[in-house]
């Protein structure tokens, strides 16, 4: 081989080093091997879903599989980013980090402001209170911080992360709030300790100390995603139990989620005590 190898490209983990020209014999490709590949390895004895089991039958329940794949394609080019958002976090299956939790929350910043309300709600005596504390810093000086005020009391009925989560799972607590009691409840954990891993503060609890109330808190996010875009598209969460065989991940998350909110309540308590 005369002279340095050149390598054009790397495709699905094989390199082709190519010989300049008047060398002696074609090389072999090489194999690239990951010193340290990234591994989401499932628990021993969990058995992957069947087609019973995932969220999308489209053996079982054809005309439902239609609708919302018909559905799914009219609506990609407005939806593309926060599905994909949603596909990043939700594929990294059992492994859960402070940038799992961010992507979740943060992927409902990504659906566009048509589907959210261009104001929200708020009570009155709020509303009058933004209104006097505006006339208070509008004479001060010019400076960062009177106009940071001034900012976010004029946002005040701007729609926010923890109300855009609240607001795509309306119809999923319409539907089903009785088998998912305190979800706005959870929501807001969630959210809080999304904004814990972005802003700092102090944590409502000891995230690492109660690792599974972490992932239960993910898994709301992204369940609160999901579920939701599927209901719109014409989904049928009743009948996906009534036939589920509880290995989807989603039904794990249904069949322990009175348990995991009674522990996050006992915890939040036992740290306000």
């Amino acid at each position: 081989m005369s002279g340095a190898p050149r390598i054009p490209m790397a495709v699905l983990g094989r390199l082709t080093i190519d010989q300049e020209a008047g060398g002696g014999e074609d090389q072999p490709p090489l194999r690239v091997c990951p010193s340290m590949p990234v591994r989401y390895d499932p628990p021993e004895g969990r058995f992957d879903p069947g087609p019973a089991d995932v969220l999308l039958d489209g053996m079982g329940r054809p005309a439902e599989f239609a609708e919302v794949l018909t559905h799914w394609f009219a609506t990609e080019a407005d939806m593309a980013t926060p599905r994909g958002r949603f596909w990043d976090s939700f594929k990294k299956q059992n492994f859960y980090d402070a940038d799992r939790i961010i992507a979740a929350a943060n992927l409902f910043d990504t659906i566009p402001a048509s589907h959210y309300p261009k104001k929200i709600s708020l009570p009155a005596d709020i509303l009058d209170a933004a209104e006097k504390a505006k006339a208070l810093f509008k004479p001060l000086p010019d400076s960062h911080e009177r106009e940071s005020m001034l900012r976010e009391l004029s946002n005040l009925v701007t729609p926010r992360l923890r109300s855009k989560v609240k607001h795509w799972a309306a119809e999923l607590i319409k539907q089903h709030g009785d088998q998912y009691e305190g979800l706005e409840f959870v929501i807001d954990r969630a959210v809080k300790c999304r904004n814990f891993y972005v802003h700092g503060g102090k944590a409502e609890f000891d995230y690492g100390q109660e690792f599974n109330l972490f992932v239960f808190l993910i898994r709301t996010l992204e369940f609160c995603y999901i579920v939701p875009e599927f209901l719109r598209a014409g989904w049928s969460h009743a009948d996906w139990l009534r036939q589920s065989g509880n290995f989807h991940p989603f039904d794990e998350y249904r069949s322990n989620y009175n348990a995991n909110l009674t522990k996050l309540r006992e915890v939040l308590a036992s740290e306000q005590a």
